[in-house]
């Protein structure tokens, strides 16, 4: 791999030594990752995603969990159309 590849392996000995997550919501959403929330129509998703997105911005814990306080930016995926029905 080149210098500018923006990829890195590792092996298992390389992952232990990586620190330990930080976490935005405590043992479910870490700190710096890419997370999907996903499941059937009319399971609920985007009422836990707008609660999770509440308690990261006012500091809260969500479900028990505590949040790490920050900025937070909601996109409705499903376009402006499914902002009413929320």
């Amino acid at each position: 791999m080149g210098d500018n590849d923006k990829f890195q392996l590792y092996d298992c000995v390389d992952i232990e030594k990586r620190p330990a997550p930080e976490w935005l919501v405590d043992n479910i959403l870490p700190e710096t990752s890419l997370s999907v929330l996903y499941g059937a129509p009319g399971t609920g998703k985007s009422f836990a995603a707008l609660g999770i997105s509440a308690s990261i911005a006012l500091g809260l814990p969500w479900m028990g969990h505590k949040c790490k306080p920050g900025p937070v930016v909601y996109v409705m995926a499903e376009g402006f159309s499914g902002l009413k029905p929320r």
